[in-house]
């Protein structure tokens, strides 16, 4: 079955990027309907933040039969805000699986965001389709807080139990759960964790992990991977290609990036040219990509490379005369989101100037004591 989707795919690539208005065709919509759909899911580390924190995750990404995915090799994860994205990172999977990590820097204003993940298949989608999580930030460094109400209410968010249910296989049927070897931990001390299964079914798993303090401040509620699956269920999934007038294909082989050569007055060919593409660093990439008869041109990036910039050039006698065009990601139209509130009253100050003062000790020596992972 795999190599069927992959022989599609392949052959949709070199069918596809010609024209776009081949997706009127009704054999390639059908086509594109036989490949499987995606979901994508994002464990954090944490849902509220301090300017100064670091934000972990790894990203989960599936197919229709709840099997991580072997299609797409990289996804997106985006936190957003009302008013403005704060940070967008494209991560490589291996095995339907990534992870990264984003520092909240004194810039982001305190309000309520949130973290959305995604694959540029997912995209021929609705963003009701994305994984979405609510995510609060707190920055006692600006003056302006309108973006946090005041309430005299607090919800302890922080749990007691040392056995604690954390997920359910996909059949709801076996509870998964973790004990710890104590219910509260001193600094320093050592944390020790067993997962079980009731009906012990536990067979391997992937999992992540994050130790921290337990928050004392109201924090958004974060949805485990099965409440995520119920509440957004494949079969409702928004995935209408007829209606689509551009067509996002899956990143199959690795990063698939895209651009166009522009001849100003037309004077000169851009068809079947040969682009030179590469990436200096310690770990540099290099490869040549053809354009198609108008212009455009395709490449995927399947291996590790570290640099941070991406150089091309036209291979010719007429580059000089000839410009190029690298296509950048755009984001989905988040316009719809709906924003939960962040409550905060007085009886939080000390708590968030202990916390605050903690990161900022952090911060100071961070270079004298990197994180070696």
């Amino acid at each position: 079955m795999l190599r069927i989707i992959f022989a599609i795919l392949f052959f949709l690539l070199a069918q596809f990027v010609h024209s776009q208005e081949r997706l009127n065709d009704e054999s390639l919509i059908s086509k594109l309907q036989a490949i499987p759909k995606e979901y994508a899911y994002v464990h954090t580390n944490n849902s509220l933040f301090l300017a100064g924190e670091y934000l972990y995750y790894s990203i989960y990404c599936f197919s229709e039969d709840h099997k991580l995915t072997r299609l797409s090799k990289a996804a997106y994860v985006e936190l957003v805000g009302k008013n403005s994205t704060v940070f967008k990172q494209k991560i490589k999977l291996s095995d339907g699986i990534g992870s990264g990590d984003f520092f909240l820097p004194a810039t982001v204003p305190s309000g309520s965001y949130k973290l959305v993940g995604y694959t540029q298949w997912m995209q021929n989608g609705s963003v009701d389709n994305f994984f979405q999580a609510d995510i609060h930030i707190i920055n006692p460094y600006q003056a302006d807080q309108s973006g946090l109400k005041n309430t005299a209410m607090l919800r302890d968010s922080s749990s007691t139990s040392s056995v604690k249910p954390i997920a359910k296989t996909s059949d709801n049927s076996v509870d998964i759960g973790l004990r710890m070897n104590k219910d509260s931990f001193s600094k320093r001390s050592l944390v020790s964790m067993t997962l079980y299964a009731e009906k012990d079914s536990l067979n391997g798993g992937y999992y992540s992990v994050s130790v921290r303090k337990k928050n004392t401040i109201t924090a958004p509620y974060l949805p485990d991977l099965i409440e995520h699956l119920n509440k957004n269920k494949l079969e409702d999934y928004k995935f209408n290609l007829k209606n689509s007038s551009t067509l996002l294909l899956p990143e199959l082989r690795g990063e698939l990036f895209s651009g166009k050569v522009v001849a100003p007055g037309k004077k000169s060919s851009v068809r079947n040219l040969s682009i030179a593409v590469s990436i200096p660093g310690e770990n540099p990439y290099f490869t040549i990509a053809k354009t198609n008869q108008s212009g455009r041109f395709f490449f995927n990036i399947d291996d590790f490379y570290s640099g941070d910039e991406v150089l091309l050039q036209v291979i010719g006698d007429d580059r000089k005369k000839l410009g190029l065009q690298l296509n950048t990601h755009t984001s989905p139209d988040y316009s719809g989101l709906a924003y939960s509130e962040v409550l905060i009253d007085s009886s939080m100050n000390a708590k968030i100037l202990e916390r605050s003062i903690h990161n900022q000790i952090e911060n100071s020596y961070f270079k004298y004591r990197p994180d070696s992972v």
